[in-house]
């Protein structure tokens, strides 16, 4: 579409606007602020990063990226000559008049009638009327500025705030969708357009005029004499004797509120009271002009007739009828509703609404074919997402079937700081290996990965600086010591935001190549010597932002299988029976709190060289599960007294594991990574079978389909079959003594239900 031509149909709008809305989402996304972004030779680009961080860039990311630059390209020649105008010294007349024409010769006028004509052709009245009254309030608001500073100083700031005011204080007058509309407000309201008729109910002597008797700390001498010294700017409150008088104009107004038909009422009753009698003005207008009284009599005990208003208001009630009552009663309705279908400017409307009725909201599996074709010709899954699918299949069929992507905001949330925080841990631990000192690394990693496109909004604003500032300060502490525990274990790093994509003997049984992803955060492993044969001692380390701990009901619901499959999959990386799962942990990055008493402290917490600073080991021991073997324990540890300080345990005065100690038997351990692996074996499963279902799991605050993608999942707990999946709570006992009771089942053949993901099967 050629979009210098300036003068758009409807059709050819509805593609502009729809390329403006992906360009929006690329300034959104960038933060793109300021004239020097719009400059001819600066390129947009538009990132993508998926659920492991990766920058991603698909088809259509690239078409919205064309079309980004294509917009900017448009708007930047048709807007700068204006711009570089108002970079001038000039008058208020001479930007005002240039302004209006270069309205005028980009056909702004034109364009709006152009866009209310077609609106109005296409029945919609009320859209193409704002596009009218937006222009003619824009054109008044003009007139109005140069008529007040026709030879002051042109200022864009303070046009532009005037401008924002006119527009926020317009008053726009709505059309009403069908030729009857009815307006109810209060007879005090301060703005309303006289209508063709107004009934004006209950004009008792309560009501019309009110008596104001607000309790007042000043007298009226005192009032004045105050008004007097204050400011333009500045007032009291309206006084009891301003507000009565300011009834007459009330009713002055409320009178003048018709132009073709007034009803005035109030309620009268054989035993009138002084408490309700009629409002004074009313009697008044009454007598002068020898108005006619209609008297409707007592209608209490009165049948009451349903009165249908126009056909549409019939349909409404009909509509309403047909939800209510049964087949056979449905039946002696026939002729209603093909009397309605005759309407032949409804018609199709009136067809749609009908066919609607006993329609209930249903999800439905789809066939494996149309799964197949719906999620491509492989299937690449992370961990996080076979856990979405657990935590409601339908959210994973929105995310990564439907591709539905909400638009993203150039801000600072949780997503962003934890990617940053991987990547400069990872960067970190990858240039310290060459050697250098501790601060100068840090320093000049940090600077490097702020550097990032990705990462740009930490660079944009003095408070953005300032956040990307106290982040870098948590990190600094805690690679502090995690170089301090590095020393303390024999453990050897052996790499850092590890990437893997694995495939597994039963993926091999499904139509379509199957895939495991993801990326390890820390890895560490360890040379141990067991009866003779060497082997590898693993531990893994999933960084986390935020507060987590192993969830044996999680894990067992299939919601909480990351940590673990990271185990699983390095140790099945190794040749048979040469790996020993040492633990799977939890490193949280934070910066904890340290009590001051004095300045030494301060100096010893803020030390900036490894070993200066104060023991926080402690502070960020590892969250998860340890082998529980002394032996390999004191080969891991050079200083065994540090080990509770790093590790989830604790020990007893006769060297044993304390019951409250994360620890697992390499039994335990192997039962768990076999239950994961068939989690996740059946979790792909279910995907590629196109089961569906809404089942969302409970206190679950990131699902699509109760969050974003609330109106299109329509989840409604007052609908009979909807409910939430409630999540089980576990500890390590229970987990491995349901484990235990399952494969019994098993064994005696007890295999006749199926376990959804998300759902415990207990016996009563």
């Amino acid at each position: 579409m050629p979009l210098e031509e300036g003068n758009f149909s409807l059709e050819e709008l509805k593609t502009f606007r729809e390329m403006v809305d992906r360009t929006e989402n690329v300034v959104l996304k960038n933060g793109f602020e300021g004239r020097k972004w719009w400059k001819p030779g600066i390129i947009w680009n538009y990132l993508h990063v998926d659920d492991s961080g990766r920058v991603v860039a698909n088809t259509f990311d690239q078409e919205t990226q064309e079309t980004a630059n294509r917009v900017k390209a448009f708007l930047s020649a048709a807007l700068m000559p204006l711009f570089e105008n108002w970079a001038t010294d000039q008058t208020v007349d001479q930007a005002v008049r240039y302004l209006y024409q270069f309205l005028k010769k980009n056909r702004v006028p034109q364009t709006l009638m152009t866009w209310a004509k077609d609106q109005a052709a296409h029945s919609s009245l009320e859209l193409g009327r704002q596009h009218e009254q937006a222009w003619q309030c824009f054109v008044k608001t003009l007139e109005q500025y140069h008529d007040l500073f026709t030879e002051e100083k042109f200022v864009v700031e303070e046009f532009f705030s005037l401008l924002q005011v006119a527009f926020e204080k317009a008053n726009f007058h709505i059309v009403p969708p069908t030729l009857d509309s009815v307006t109810i407000r209060g007879i005090d309201s301060q703005r309303s357009a006289p209508k063709r008729v107004t009934f004006a109910i209950g004009l008792m002597d309560n009501t019309l005029p009110k008596t104001y008797q607000k309790p007042s700390l000043l007298n009226e001498d005192e009032r004045e004499l105050l008004t007097q010294v204050m400011a333009e700017d500045e007032g009291l409150a309206m006084s009891n004797q301003a507000l009565n008088h300011n009834e007459k104009f009330i009713a002055y107004k409320l009178f003048l509120s018709a132009t073709d038909h007034l009803y005035l009422t109030y309620s009268y009753t054989p035993t009138q009271t002084k408490e309700a009698q009629i409002s004074p003005y009313l009697a008044y207008l009454r007598q002068r002009f020898e108005l006619d009284l209609e008297d409707h009599g007592d209608l209490l005990g009165k049948r009451a007739d349903y009165i249908l208003g126009n056909w549409r208001s019939q349909r409404q009630a009909f509509v309403k009828l047909q939800g209510r009552i049964d087949g056979k009663e449905k039946a002696k309705l026939a002729n209603l509703k093909e009397s309605f279908l005759s309407v032949s400017q409804e018609e199709a409307l009136t067809a749609k609404i009908l066919k609607t009725l006993g329609v209930k909201k249903e999800v439905k599996n789809f066939p494996p074919s149309l799964a197949q074709a719906l999620y491509g010709p492989k299937l690449s899954v992370s961990v996080s997402s076979l856990e979405l699918y657990n935590k409601d299949p339908f959210s994973y069929f929105l995310k990564y079937g439907l591709r539905l992507r909400e638009r993203q905001l150039f801000t600072i949330d949780e997503r962003l700081t934890g990617d940053y925080y991987h990547r400069v841990l990872q960067n970190y631990f990858e240039a310290i290996k060459k050697g250098g000192d501790f601060q100068k690394v840090f320093d000049k990693v940090t600077e490097s990965v702020a550097k990032e496109d990705l990462y740009a909004v930490l660079r944009v604003k003095p408070s953005h600086n300032y956040q990307r500032k106290q982040l870098n300060e948590t990190l600094f502490r805690m690679i502090q010591v995690l170089l301090q525990r590095d020393q303390l274990l024999g453990l050897e790093n052996a790499a850092n935001e590890k990437a893997f994509t694995k495939t597994y003997p039963w993926m091999a049984n499904y139509p379509i190549p199957v895939y495991l992803r993801g990326v390890i955060d820390r890895l560490e492993t360890m040379l141990y010597e067991e009866k003779g044969q060497e082997k590898h001692l693993i531990q893994v380390t999933d960084y986390k932002s935020g507060k987590r701990e192993v969830d044996f009901g999680g894990i067992y619901q299939g919601i909480d299988l990351q940590l673990f499959t990271y185990l699983l999959v390095q140790l099945q990386s190794l040749p048979k029976n040469k790996g020993i799962p040492l633990g799977a942990f939890y490193q949280e990055i934070k910066s904890p709190l340290k009590e001051i008493t004095s300045q030494a402290d301060y100096d010893h917490l803020y030390a900036r060289k490894v070993g200066e600073n104060p023991d926080m080991l402690a502070e960020y021991r590892y969250k998860g599960y340890l082998l529980g073997s002394q032996e390999l324990l004191n080969q891991v540890l050079k200083d065994p007294h540090k080990g509770p300080d790093i590790y989830p345990y604790q020990l007893t005065t006769g060297g044993e594991f304390t019951k409250r100690s994360s620890i697992l038997t390499l039994k335990e351990f192997d039962t768990l990574l076999a239950y994961v692996e068939a989690c996740l074996q059946r979790t792909v499963d279910h995907i590629l079978a196109g089961d569906i279902p809404l089942n969302p799991m409970e206190k679950e605050p990131y699902l699509p389909s109760t969050t974003l993608y609330k109106s299109v999942a329509q989840f409604d707990l007052t609908e009979p079959g909807k409910h939430y999946v409630d999540k089980v709570k576990m500890d390590k006992t229970t987990f491995f003594d349901q484990l235990k009771k399952q494969t019994s089942e098993e064994e005696e053949g007890d295999t006749s239900v199926e376990r959804k993901p998300n759902e415990l099967t207990t016996n009563e």
